[in-house]
């Protein structure tokens, strides 16, 4: 009895923390500081993790399904990021973004653009 519950309690902890895993197969792009070209391929976006240290002035975000330019269709909504915030900041997508063309982010600012990291996933 005493083995088969020490075997219970194994199997649940290895099943519980393989469930908390985090997806290894979700990529990274370079850090970038300028509009920029992610992916030529099919696949989904994640999120976006931007560094805002040194930001004065507000910064506008399009995210485009396109591998090379902002032609593409804008599968982001735009988004303003604020000024005076040095805290990183993440931006999560609950159900990933879908893009068939690639990945394109064009970034507007008027003086500095920041620090960003892309996090996505080639099918």
């Amino acid at each position: 009895m005493k083995r088969l519950i020490v075997l219970i309690v194994l199997l649940v902890t290895v099943t519980v923390a393989y469930a908390f895993e985090p997806d290894a197969w979700v990529t990274a792009s370079a850090q970038k500081d300028a509009d920029a070209s992610i992916s030529t391929s099919t696949g989904y976006l994640y999120s976006i993790m931007i560094d805002q240290s040194g930001v004065t002035t507000a910064l506008r975000f399009d995210i485009y399904d396109s591998g090379a330019t902002i032609y593409g269709t804008q599968i982001v909504p735009s988004f303003m990021v604020g000024s005076g915030v040095s805290a990183p900041l993440l931006i999560n997508f609950d159900t990933p973004v879908g893009f068939n063309d690639g990945l394109y982010v064009d970034v507007t600012s008027t003086q500095v653009v920041p620090k960003y990291i892309i996090y996505y996933r080639e099918r």
